[in-house]
């Protein structure tokens, strides 16, 4: 190996290597035309030190497509099957991606027709959210039309509720943590948009008359388009709170707002006692967490499950569903046994 000490003269070929790395393109004609012969590598440092530097531009002078903050949603999830659909893994289904989030409950009246209402609501889960994956940020493909097209492809027996959320295109590369969310909802799942402790929007229930809501699928007139649709502002820190009926008939609001303080709460003791992960001072506030995001977020998730298991046993409890109840003429009394999905997601940016 031949050692180039400085001074010395540097071969041709390696001369015009250096050369075209280092120096600009505008200055690179120049550079060629001394390559032709060899050239004392202190004439190509001087050379170099004398050539017009670009300025430093600071972070607001930077163009726009610089400064985005992509918008996505990170996303914990949890199913309790009711104890007697155990065995089949309940009729629920749900599905979480970077964009979007959504929950389904399969109408179980098909059980009576030895159809596995199950099947139907998975299968709509996977379509749609394979069809919000692939639209990429297309902003003509809503997700009313994502929907409406996973409904037309899916060829399984049966009936679902369905509740879809999704950052809207322009969202994704907001450029400062704010954006839009769009909701649909048909049937009486729900979604819960929390900011600051408290619920700033709450997604309606549609039902034909009680206890029979909306419905997707087999033999059902309902279409994507008789659902509630909504697009709400969002901004980096909001907390998504989506559940079956199995959550929301038998839990308000507010008792999930608390269990996910005590949630936040005990993980800032752990924290403080030396674990090694990082959860949300409280609902609403975003400090990063350490330990992976979706760990952190399905524990969240399963706790809000645990608890509206706890209430739908409570044979004396006034539940949400039992006011229902009573709005509609009937006496019912304590929590509605039923399955139960709960996603808990976070905006971040």
């Amino acid at each position: 190996m031949r050692i180039i000490r400085c001074g010395s003269v540097m071969p041709r070929p390696v001369a015009f290597a250096f050369a075209t790395a280092a120096v600009p393109r505008q200055h690179r004609l120049l550079t060629r035309a001394h390559s032709q012969r060899a050239v004392p590598l202190s004439a190509w440092t001087t050379a170099v030190r004398r050539l017009p530097r670009r300025p430093v531009r600071s972070a607001t002078a930077l163009p726009a497509w610089r400064r985005l903050r992509l918008l996505h949603i990170q996303a914990g999830s949890a199913l309790v099957p009711h104890r007697d659909k155990a065995d089949r893994g309940g009729e629920d289904a749900y599905f979480v991606s970077k964009w979007a989030a959504g929950v389904f409950d399969g109408v179980g009246g098909w059980a009576s027709l030895g159809v596995d209402p199950g099947l139907y609501a998975r299968r709509l889960a996977d379509l749609a959210r394979a069809g919000i994956e692939s639209s990429g940020a297309d902003p003509q493909r809503s997700i009313v039309a994502i929907l409406d097209q996973a409904v037309t492809s899916n060829s399984v027996i049966g009936s679902c509720t369905a509740c879809v959320v999704a950052l809207t295109p322009d969202s994704v590369t907001s450029a400062d943590g704010r954006g839009r969310l769009q909701c649909v909802n048909l049937g009486d799942s729900g979604v819960r948009l929390i900011r600051g402790g408290q619920v700033i929007y709450r997604s309606k229930e549609q039902q034909h008359y009680f206890n029979c809501p909306y419905q997707l699928g087999t033999r059902s007139t309902d279409r994507v388009s008789d659902a509630v649709i909504d697009t709400v502002s969002v901004e980096a820190g909001d907390w998504l709170v989506l559940g079956t009926d199995g959550l929301f008939d038998n839990v308000f609001d507010e008792e999930i707002i608390e269990c996910m303080r005590q949630w936040s709460r005990e993980r800032q003791q752990a924290k403080r006692g030396g674990g090694n992960d990082e959860g949300p001072r409280a609902v609403g506030a975003t400090p990063p967490i350490r330990q992976s995001a979706s760990a952190a977020l399905t524990d969240a998730a399963e706790r809000v499950a645990r608890l509206a298991v706890q209430c739908a046993e409570d044979e004396n409890r006034v539940s949400p569903f039992v006011l229902s109840a009573k709005e509609a003429g009937y006496e019912f009394f304590g929590g509605k046994m039923d399955d139960i999905t709960v996603v808990v997601a976070r905006i971040v940016a």
